[in-house]
């Protein structure tokens, strides 16, 4: 059978000299598949040839798209996506949860930074992959990945060829040479920035699953890794948190979310005990399905944001009171505050004699303890929203990036949790930001539960001055 695509070497380099028109064909695949090192591109010119054209220096427009499974779309939604790459032109596009398994057969270590292709199903993946990779505007690009062992998560960074990063690592200890296990991040350096790739693992619905100390333990990582950063960042990907409330359709759904009935137990909130249906703060004030909402937001307010006790949950930032329902069996007290480092949502149970401030309650994503870590991680990595500080008002019809499946109680219901995040240097370049998917219907999203965010810069960024000697 005539084989219409060369096979690519597992270590990504050339078998064999060859002529340079073979060569260069040659190289075209393997630069589609990429591979751990930035070195591997230098195959896309043979001996000989003239050299090539002189590289920019700096990419300017990036894309970011969950893709909910890589191969699925290659195979059922690529034309479409095509076009939206061909339009947008972007220097660099970040994928998330591309599914693939990395290479390695079972039992032996795996290479993440290579497809599988030791059976035949994953031979055939692989040939769809190159295919999809070889034709345009893909062929203008290379690609590095950083895969999981099984067809889980996984991240890929494709970038054209014309520009070439310093370097690419996995790992957010950027001395590491291993993967992030499940492939959840891909750092491309740059001369003056770093541009990184994560897939952020969701936050879970249960304790007892150890999905919310995973959770966690991320935020922490990242915390440390954008405070120890050298260069101006951009960070996009699937960030799996919404926030603030601007970036949800349905606050209170999201709010209240719960799994089949499952609270959570507390671990980062503050005790409030409950009396039948009535709710005594240690500050005095008393909350009952009674008293009205300015009755209560004047008597919260009544002292000073600091003079709160810890029980009037002012060591969250809380400042006032901007609602109160009831409903469900469940009264709602919710607080505005003066940054998202704070939380909100503080949910009071008049089933039970005495309930915890439920931090890790909600649908995942839109916790109070994700938000408020989230918002800690900006404040302290000096980092801005991009398209947050363009858009300022909520748009209902394209302003989120996630969308539930149109048929089912998560119809319509929406978040905002693809993001691109630049350090505070580079928020005055920022020419656009912008979500491409629209409406209920998934207009935009190319067969993914996730349509793809853009980013466009105005110019290279500028490389930091060294600082003098003195």
């Amino acid at each position: 059978m005539k084989r219409f695509f060369q096979p690519v070497p597992k270590d990504g380099s050339p078998a064999k000299k060859r002529p340079a028109a073979a060569a260069a064909a040659s190289a075209s695949d393997s630069d589609s598949l990429g591979g751990d090192a930035p070195a591997a591109a230098a195959c896309a010119v043979g001996e000989g040839d003239s050299p090539p054209a002189p590289r920019e220096e700096e990419p300017r427009r990036f894309v970011t798209w969950n893709a909910n499974s890589l191969l699925l779309r290659m195979k059922s939604d690529w034309p479409a996506f095509c076009q939206f790459v061909s339009r947008v032109d972007p220097d660099v596009i970040c994928v998330q949860e591309v599914r693939m398994p990395a290479a390695g057969s079972k039992g032996a270590p795996k290479n993440p930074g290579q497809l599988k292709d030791d059976t035949s199903s994953s031979r055939d993946e692989k040939q769809v992959v190159l295919r999809a990779l070889s034709s345009p505007p893909f062929k203008d690009y290379r690609v590095w990945w950083s895969l999981s062992d099984s067809k889980y998560a996984g991240t890929a960074m494709i970038i054209k060829k014309k520009f070439e990063p310093k370097k690419v690592s996995f790992n957010l200890d950027r001395t590491s040479s291993k993967h992030e296990p499940d492939g959840r991040v891909i750092i491309a350096e740059f001369e003056s920035f770093l541009l990184l790739n994560t897939y952020a693992p969701n936050n879970g619905w249960k304790e007892e699953e150890n999905s919310f100390q995973r959770r966690r333990k991320w935020d922490k990582r990242m915390l440390e890794f954008v405070q120890q950063v050298d260069k101006p960042l951009i960070w996009c990907g699937d960030l799996n948190v919404s926030h603030e409330e601007i970036d949800v359709s349905h606050p209170d759904f999201f709010s209240s979310a719960k799994l089949n009935g499952y609270i959570p137990p507390n671990k980062e909130g503050v005790r409030m005990g409950i009396l039948e249906q009535r709710v005594k703060m240690t500050s005095g004030i008393q909350l009952s399905q009674e008293k009205p909402l300015n009755t209560l937001r004047d008597q919260a307010c009544s002292t000073s944001r600091e003079e709160h006790t810890s029980a009037s949950a002012s060591k969250w930032g809380w400042s006032h009171f901007n609602q109160f329902n009831i409903g469900k069996g469940w009264e709602y007290a919710n607080f505005s505050y003066k940054n998202i480092n704070a939380c909100e949502g503080i949910r009071f149970c008049p089933l039970y004699q005495c309930h915890n401030i439920i931090v890790d309650c909600g649908q995942p994503g839109f916790t109070l303890s994700e938000r408020r870590r989230f918002g800690n991680i900006l404040s302290q990595g000096k980092l801005v929203d991009a398209y947050r500080y363009l858009h300022k008002e909520k748009d209902m019809d394209c302003g989120f990036s996630w969308s539930g499946h149109p048929i089912g109680k998560y119809r319509g219901k929406r978040m905002r949790i693809d993001y691109f995040l630049v350090s505070e240097k580079l928020k005055d370049q920022i020419v656009s930001c912008d979500i491409h998917g629209r409406g209920i219907e998934l207009e935009g999203f190319y067969g993914s539960d996730h349509c793809p965010v853009s980013l466009e810069l105005s110019e290279e960024v500028e490389a930091p001055k060294p600082k003098s000697s003195n």
